[in-house]
């Protein structure tokens, strides 16, 4: 009895060792638990939080773009009475060109949700030049964000207008041409800093308004053509070092403003038509290399200034209508393999004259129009050049080569 009282006695104390060890790994590892839960709730909380912020923010945003949205569609909705085209980004390419087969970005039914204005932003902004299109008009441009191109025509277009135009700080192309615009107005234009175009033709602007256009550093194309630009105006202009292409027909220039187009050595396209640029003047542009669209319409050209192009290999565009160019003149052509349009009109040329164009394989159109060459001259010509349309009375309706001034007009074509 006494041995196996001792034997319980001593699996008792083992059992109740192994116990004690059961609790002793129990009370250890229950006091971890609630930290480990405590632990879990701080990360879900931070978790919830961190949500939450994301949330409110994302829903911020939609807040932002709904508000934007239904601006610029009250703005467009009140454009459209008075304009000839709107543009959205998806609708034309980086240079603005209309793509024949845009498409909006998303699902239809997400813009039936939400509305187009709330994922596409226009870009483009043409009025209509038969509308009466007034400064109040384009005080609805400032809320069109996204604008990169605006034309507006209409002599009711004051300085009062150009201080809404201001406000469109990522304007790339701008015309205002045929306006009531002034050198007032040009004051405005000088935060536009990302502005690549400007069209001032047919404006009351001169060279006093000029020179707040100083910060324009990006310009690349300007229009000044009828304006009261003179020799003084061309100097500030030969400071625009990124000049592609510059209008000054029917401004008073004469060959001293010629010379300070020397420096412009981007120039591809030029136009001094109805100016009194003599063949002194012509003679400057053997510095400007890259000349391919030349107009010297009505200016005092004559036989001897011709031999100042032969340096212009480059040259496609070539205007000489009503000059005083004749048979002799026509013989420094020969070297402009490039030329694809020319234009003789009013000139003194004769057959013995144009048969040096035979030698001009790129040419595909030649205006003669009240010169002296004959129906045998002309029927010769075309033998030689059969790819090429030459005019011989007045076309009903006149093209104009405009290169890109301005790009806006370029789009409505």
């Amino acid at each position: 009895m006494n041995q196996k009282q001792v034997a319980g006695t001593g699996v008792g104390h083992a059992d109740l060792g192994s116990v004690d060890q059961k609790n002793m790994t129990v009370s250890e590892v229950q006091p971890a638990s609630p930290a480990r839960k405590r632990r879990w709730l701080q990360i879900s909380l931070r978790t919830l939080l961190m949500f939450v912020l994301l949330a409110s923010v994302g829903m911020s945003w939609v807040a932002v773009r709904i508000q934007r949205a239904r601006r610029q569609r009250e703005a467009v909705a009140a454009i459209e009475r008075v304009a000839q085209d709107i543009c959205y980004d998806y609708e034309v390419d980086s240079l603005l060109n209309r793509r024949p087969t845009a498409a909006p970005p998303v699902p239809g039914w997400l813009r039936e949700l939400l509305g187009n204005d709330f994922f596409s932003g226009v870009v483009l902004v043409s009025y209509s030049p038969h509308a009466e299109v007034t400064d109040g008009d384009l005080s609805h441009l400032a809320n069109l964000d996204a604008l990169r191109a605006l034309d507006v025509r209409g002599k009711e277009i004051t300085d009062a207008g150009v201080r809404h135009i201001a406000e469109l700080s990522h304007l790339q192309w701008l015309s205002i041409s045929d306006t009531g615009v002034t050198d007032e107005g040009l004051k405005y234009l000088n935060e536009l800093a990302e502005l690549r175009e400007l069209g001032l033709d047919n404006t009351q602007v001169s060279d006093m308004g000029l020179s707040s256009l100083k910060r324009l550093r990006q310009l690349e194309n300007l229009g000044l053509s009828f304006t009261g630009i003179t020799d003084k105006g061309v100097e500030q202009i030969a400071s625009f070092s990124r000049l592609q292409s510059l209008n000054l027909a029917g401004t008073r220039i004469t060959d001293i403003g010629m010379k300070h187009l020397e420096v412009l050595a981007r120039l591809k396209w030029l136009n001094v038509s109805h100016t009194d640029v003599t063949d002194t003047g012509l003679s400057r542009l053997q510095e400007l290399p890259q000349l391919k669209d030349l107009f010297l319409r009505g200016v005092h050209v004559t036989d001897a200034g011709l031999q100042s192009l032969k340096w212009a290999a480059r040259l496609q565009w070539l205007d000489l209508s009503d000059t005083q160019v004749t048979d002799t003149g026509l013989s420094c052509l020969r070297g402009l393999t490039q030329l694809e349009w020319l234009e003789l009109a009013g000139t003194r040329v004769t057959d013995a004259g144009v048969e040096d164009l035979m030698g001009l394989p790129r040419l595909k159109y030649l205006s003669l129009v009240n010169t002296h060459v004959t129906d045998q001259g002309v029927n010769k010509l075309q033998q030689a050049l059969p790819n090429c349309r030459i005019e011989t009375s007045t076309p009903t309706c006149r093209r104009h080569r405009a290169g890109r001034l301005m790009v806006v007009q370029t789009i409505q074509k």
